[in-house]
């Protein structure tokens, strides 16, 4: 070719250059981002051992480590370090779907605990030529992750991280009923709640908690001996089952004891109604040990490294109480004796710390 198109050699040089250095560009592994343990009793990065123990990976040869980490748009990535005796010291990082997580997860959790871990599927392979990566994204440099400019969230690794071994609070909110003869004093109350408590395994977690509930004195009571309201209180150590029923669902059960509280309150004039003496403001309060059940339905959430969950629930609680008797000129008597019972429904929302 001839003319003022012909390309020289200095520009067949720079053309080259920029080639290669886009190539080499191209090829270069993304920065390490947030480092993921697959199970809370594994190292950061897993060296040969445990990846011969797990199983995981077999197909690379020369394979030395592999750790796991959060990509800036939100999937998990492995990082993999090879020592190929043809190509040398090399990266592979691979993004992981969320089946595949949790198939991993899962994998570990069962080894870790000297199950039998149920078997992976085998990979996926890579993408086709001119397949757009953002539709499903395998490995890289095999295939390019996402760009930087994705939208937060369009990418997530909707993982459930596993139950065992973490640290737990949980908040809860809802209502509770007295269903003993205490109910002519108590209104039904709402309940707000925290607790504590760490997952030894993934069925069981004893936690330490607390509760207090808020309501109002019954408007008969009231009209005889002024108005006031009333609150329960209570400082509980439970330990719950949890009964797996798919990937996501479990039903628990869940006992304990505790130290609980019952008062009522009043505010202005009160008529003490066995020796008629007035006084500015009044409690009269219940402090007693008992024990309380519950049982309900926990739902596992989204999260890549804490386990969260939402449960609904209902209890059973019960302690001893004293007699309580007043009684007024017409006659009316409020009178309760024996145990004090109270029916509770709430929610509660759990998160790993």
């Amino acid at each position: 070719m001839t003319g003022m198109f012909a390309p020289r050699p200095r520009q067949l040089l720079i053309v080259a250059a920029v080639l290669c250095s886009a190539r080499a560009a191209l090829a270069a592994a993304p920065p390490p981002g947030e480092l993921l343990r697959l199970n809370p009793g594994l190292p950061e990065i897993l060296d040969r051992e445990w990846l011969a123990r797990l199983d995981l990976f077999t197909g690379e040869v020369g394979l030395v480590s592999v750790r796991f980490e959060l990509a800036p748009w939100g999937a998990v990535l492995a990082r993999l370090e090879l020592e190929d005796p043809d190509r040398g010291p090399r990266v592979i990082v691979r993004n992981l779907t969320s089946e595949r997580w949790q198939a991993m997860q899962a994998r570990a959790a069962a080894i870790m605990a000297g199950e039998t871990p149920p078997p992976l599927s085998p990979e996926r392979e890579p993408l086709p030529a001119g397949e757009d990566p953002l539709a499903a994204v395998r490995s890289w440099p095999e295939t390019p992750p996402p760009p930087a400019a994705l939208p937060a969230g369009q990418l997530v690794a909707r993982g459930i991280a596993p139950l065992g071994g973490h640290w737990l609070a949980l908040v809860d909110a809802g209502a509770r009923v007295n269903l003993s003869g205490y109910n002519q004093f108590f209104t039904p109350m709402a309940q707000i709640g925290l607790a504590f408590g760490y997952s030894v395994s993934s069925r069981l977690v004893p936690f330490l908690g607390f509760h207090a509930g808020f309501g109002d004195m019954r408007s008969d009571f009231e009209d005889a001996f002024g108005d006031g309201r009333a609150n329960a209180f209570g400082f509980t150590l439970d330990t719950l089952v949890r009964l797996p029923v798919s990937e996501r669902h479990s039903l628990y059960v869940e006992g304990g004891g505790g130290y609980f509280i019952r008062s009522l309150y009043w505010g202005g004039l009160f008529v003490d109604p066995r020796t008629g003496t007035v006084s500015e403001g009044r409690v009269l309060e219940q402090q007693n040990f008992g024990w309380n059940l519950r049982a309900g339905w926990l739902v596992a959430r989204d999260h890549p490294r804490r386990p969260r969950f939402i449960d609904v629930g209902v209890g059973l609680q019960t302690s001893r109480a004293d007699p309580w008797i007043f009684w007024t000129d017409e006659p009316a008597t409020f009178e309760a004796t024996g145990r004090d019972t109270w029916i509770l429904l709430t929610v509660r929302f759990w998160d790993g710390l």
